[in-house]
């Protein structure tokens, strides 16, 4: 690691843009969980996947509580199954292509969200989503570890931690002002996103 160290140890701007970068993926990870919350108690997300809507407030039946249900869900079925393979995936092909290919995952899955017409697609685009965002919450951390300088590794590797929570925050708002609100699904250019495409590569890798 100490070839890839500045010899001065300073914080360069280039370490903390692609620190930075590829925290995206905490965001994406963030922002997939705190949406679907909202969006599961849309009318407009009902009709579209043959759903009953709820009437006076009442809650849902069993049937329909198991389906959304399990839409929350997969996602976080997915992310096991990212998690537990990113290890070999990032030895097999290093952890900048790995982080690449998480991305490529995560966006792969939201387009299929976004496109879905039913519950089946649905459940689809969340697992592989999940897969995605599972890689990227393994990997970016200790990608972020490898590239940073000793003296500011800790805060640069935290940075995963704080934009996943940055990315429920901004998750929860559009859902309670712009969502809820006006019945409008709302799908924000950052979930399609894929970090490190403009990366810098290392021989350490």
């Amino acid at each position: 690691l100490d070839a890839i160290e500045p010899a001065s140890e300073k914080l360069g701007w280039r370490t903390v843009f692609v620190c930075s970068f590829t925290t995206l993926g905490g965001f994406i990870f963030g922002y997939d969980t705190g949406v679907i919350g909202g969006v599961i108690e849309m009318e407009g997300f009902r009709d579209t996947m043959g759903l009953p809507r709820k009437v006076n407030g009442e809650d849902d039946n069993e049937d329909t509580a198991n389906k959304l249900g399990w839409v929350v869900a997969i996602l976080s079925l997915g992310c096991f199954f990212g998690a537990v393979t990113a290890g070999q995936l990032a030895d097999r092909i290093g952890r900048k292509w790995a982080t690449f290919w998480g991305g490529i995952t995560a966006t792969v899955g939201a387009v299929v969200q976004a496109a879905a017409t039913d519950l089946v697609a649905m459940y689809a685009g969340r697992f592989v989503c999940g897969i995605g965002v599972g890689t990227l919450s393994s990997i970016v951390p200790l990608y972020n570890a490898e590239v940073a300088p000793k003296a500011v590794r800790g805060f640069l590797v935290a940075l995963q931690q704080l934009a996943i929570t940055f990315g429920i925050m901004v998750a929860l708002s559009v859902v309670s002002f712009l969502c809820l609100p006006s019945q409008t699904l709302l799908f924000m250019p950052a979930r399609l996103s894929v970090p490190l495409l403009s990366c810098t590569s290392s021989r350490e890798f």
